[in-house]
């Protein structure tokens, strides 16, 4: 079978109107592209700023789908988004009929979506009681090798660490009714 080179080749730009203005749309996120945006969307989203619109979450949603939005409009359309209405980056309509123009932006989502995911999944997992108990149960292994050299000053910081590890499982979601073991178990090493 003989081989062939393939080259890229740039599909050419689409118009779309919207309210009587034409805008020029690139059909396409390269994959570069995509990795800045999601590198920037996971910034933004995993940083929680003071000024953030839902002060309760502990994620920043909003910042980080603005400034997806925003790159986009930059870098895909020939619109000036200095002074831009902050409107239009929730007008579902304009947003539906500008992304159905990139051909590949529900891919880019699904991988955007499906990483944020997992990172969020790795998080609950690193802050679980099994976690929390490994770590410790990694400390405790290390001192007790260390048993018979123990001078009083590692035996403040053993303690010092295992209140933290409690405090750990203190904070932790899953544990729940459980904290309540957990203090009394903190109260006790101090």
């Amino acid at each position: 079978m003989d081989k062939v080179k393939l080259e890229v080749k740039a599909p050419k730009n689409k118009k779309i109107e919207y309210n009587g203005i034409e805008i020029e749309v690139v059909p396409v996120l390269s994959m570069p592209e995509q990795a800045f945006l999601i590198n920037r969307y996971l910034q933004e989203y995993f940083t929680k700023s003071e000024g953030s619109i839902v002060q309760a979450s502990e994620y920043d949603y909003f910042e980080a789908e603005f400034g997806l939005k925003d790159y986009i409009l930059q870098a895909n359309t020939n619109i000036e988004t200095d002074g831009l209405d902050s409107e239009f980056y929730g007008d579902i309509v304009f947003w539906d009929k500008l992304t159905s123009e990139i051909v590949n932006y529900k891919d880019f989502r699904n991988k955007l979506d499906f990483i944020v995911s997992e990172i969020k999944e790795q998080k609950i997992l690193n802050t679980s009681v099994g976690k929390v108990l490994s770590d410790l149960a990694v400390k405790l292994s290390d001192i007790l090798d260390r048993v018979g050299d123990v001078s009083p000053e590692e035996i403040e910081k053993l303690q010092k660490s295992s209140a933290e590890l409690v405090d750990k499982i203190e904070k932790s979601s899953i544990l729940g009714e459980a904290s309540a073991s957990a203090a009394l178990v903190k109260k006790e090493l101090e």
